[in-house]
């Protein structure tokens, strides 16, 4: 979201306004690893005696709105220089330097940088490269190719600027022809005013001004492929009439990336380099359409790196402390570049007022999360903590987020994940009340009701805690089958639980024999068989009475009923 201040100036005879803006801006990289400067090219925006560096020299903080472009020495130098007059950053990107996207350890990272642009390469890009450039784009880059003639091989390996971008958009390891373009293979030397007028056109009537002509001396066209990327469009065109194939400039998107492709880099060359090169003043050229078309491109691409804004949602707003079931947050950014990731910060609270790792944690952690590059959001997962203490009803988790450098926070600032108590801590508040957090009242041994049964137990037989239960009330023989049988109620909101019926032959050694739970849904959950030479037993439940029988014709065992808490 863009920050501006307003400044009201007042004169006697009128008024005016003075607008400044405290965005950053865009961070331009221009490629120098394709033999941008081989034979008459000069395709940089700074060298000393030959070497193009990182940083241009003098540096860029030299440079004021009266700085001429012969600060630097380079046919770029133009451009370069008009670039820092309007707050944006500029460098070089050396040969012997790696073209990468997502690799941390290269300080020059297309994912360090807003807008890529490269003047006639003159060297294929590797396979790797290729990728990099197009998986940039399409994760929010912006992408500023330019192209030259047919023949224009100025190393003379074999490779000219349009075969070098053919390539990249036939072959690049992403997708074919992402950006919808081919650079045909001509060479044409026009003045054309058939120029795409239409209001608001982001080249021809962008910020700098407004473009009527472009002059090709000796530059390739374009056609463009509207089927495949129907966001490509044609702004200038080398014919009396708009058609697909005599396009001298065009501009579209791909995935969250932009681009712009000239076919002569004779527009864009300020007529000043390296001593011994032959170069043209084409950047003046036509009543300066050039620099303004370059410019207008430039902005427009740039605005694609606009600062982000960052919203929250509860995209699973539901967790329980049992199971535990986790929640989910997702942190979204938008009207910004995926191009790098972004660290978002943000706070935490619980409704009962506890702190993080207490009642819930975050597979963030707990102060923040980081988009990743080529990503629009992250997910953050949050899983319940069974806190001792029993609350009433569900907990809110609210995740809040926090203000941080290349972002704005959105209206979307918060979000609430529920996180429902265990099911024990629950019955525990309703029969308990104020008494819950006294474990000697309500704990799972403590017997408030004198009537010789725990609590765990009231729970699992669906008895009333605070209201003593006769004996009948708990498990009892039965002979109904005629085997050995044990007949229990047992509660049916109670799945943290396992009900485990254990056999013996002499009351010493206890082994499982048929183990069931019951979930939420009052379905019977059956384990195994037990260990080997036990008895086999069945359950069968008959509404609200289960009763676990001995099969026929088993010897004589005891029988009894083992209760425990599910971790």
């Amino acid at each position: 979201m863009r920050a501006v201040q307003l400044r009201l100036i007042v004169f006697l005879l009128g008024w005016f306004f003075v607008v400044t803006s405290s965005v950053r801006g865009a961070r331009f990289l221009f490629d120098n690893t394709k033999a941008e400067t081989a034979g008459n090219a000069d395709w940089v925006i700074s060298e000393v005696n030959g070497v193009i560096s990182r940083f241009p020299s003098p540096p860029a903080s030299g440079i004021t709105a009266s700085t001429p472009e012969t600060y630097w020495v380079g046919a770029l130098s133009s451009w370069g220089v008009a670039l820092v007059q309007r707050g944006h950053s500029v460098e070089s990107l050396p040969v012997g330097t790696a073209l990468t996207f997502g690799v941390s350890t290269n300080p020059q990272d297309l994912a360090n940088y807003d807008v890529f642009v490269v003047c006639e390469p003159n060297i294929l890009f590797t396979t790797a490269e290729k990728t990099a450039i197009v998986s940039w784009v399409q994760a929010g880059g912006a992408l500023f190719m330019v192209s030259d003639h047919n023949g224009s091989d100025r190393n003379n390996d074999g490779a000219d600027s349009p075969k070098i971008w053919n390539d990249l958009f036939t072959t690049n390891g992403v997708q074919a022809d992402p950006f919808g373009l081919a650079v045909n293979l001509d060479s044409i030397s026009v003045t054309t005013s058939d120029v795409d007028a239409t209001p608001g056109n982001p080249l021809t009537r962008g910020p700098e001004g407004t473009v009527s002509q472009m002059k090709y001396s000796a530059g390739a066209t374009i056609t463009i492929h509207p089927a495949v990327n129907p966001s490509v469009r044609g702004v200038i065109w080398s014919t009396a009439a708009p058609v697909d194939n005599k396009v001298m400039c065009a501009y579209g998107s791909f995935g969250s990336g932009r681009f712009v492709i000239v076919g002569d880099s004779s527009p864009c060359d300020d007529g000043t380099g390296a001593p011994g090169n032959t170069l043209f003043f084409g950047w003046t050229e036509v009543n300066g359409d050039h620099a303004r078309l370059f410019l207008n491109a430039s902005a427009w691409l740039a605005a694609a790196s606009a600062i982000p804004v960052v919203t929250v949602s509860a995209t699973q707003p539901s967790a329980a402390e049992f199971g535990p079931v986790s929640g989910t947050y997702t942190i979204t950014r938008a009207s910004g570049s995926l191009a790098a990731a972004l660290p978002v910060n943000f706070t935490t609270m619980s409704s009962t007022g506890a702190s993080y790792g207490v009642e819930f944690t975050l597979s963030s952690g707990a102060t923040g999360a980081t988009i990743p590059a080529g990503f629009a959001s992250v997910n953050v997962t949050l899983t319940p903590v069974d806190n001792p203490n029993p609350t009433p009803g569900s907990k809110t988790a609210t995740l809040s987020l926090a203000g941080g450098s290349g972002y704005a926070v959105g209206a979307a600032s918060s979000a609430q994940v529920f996180i429902a108590p265990e099911p024990l801590d629950a019955w525990t508040v309703a029969h308990f009340g104020a008494d819950a957090a006294n474990v000697g009242i309500s704990g799972p041994t403590a017997d408030p009701d004198a009537d010789g049964i725990p609590n765990l137990l009231e729970y699992a037989f669906a008895l009333d805690p605070v209201a003593p239960s006769p004996v009948s009330a708990l498990p009892e023989p039965s002979s109904a089958t005629g085997a050995a049988a044990i007949i229990f109620q047992v509660s049916k909101t109670a799945p943290d639980l396992q009900i485990d019926v254990e056999t013996s032959a002499d009351l010493q050694g206890w082994q499982s024999g048929a183990q069931y739970s019951v979930t939420a849904g009052g379905v019977l959950v059956r384990g195994g068989a037990g260990a080997a030479n036990t008895t086999q037993v069945s359950a069968v439940d008959n509404g609200a009475t289960i009763q676990v029988t001995e099969s026929a014709g088993a010897p004589a065992r005891f029988l009894r009923v083992r209760v425990t808490i599910i971790p």
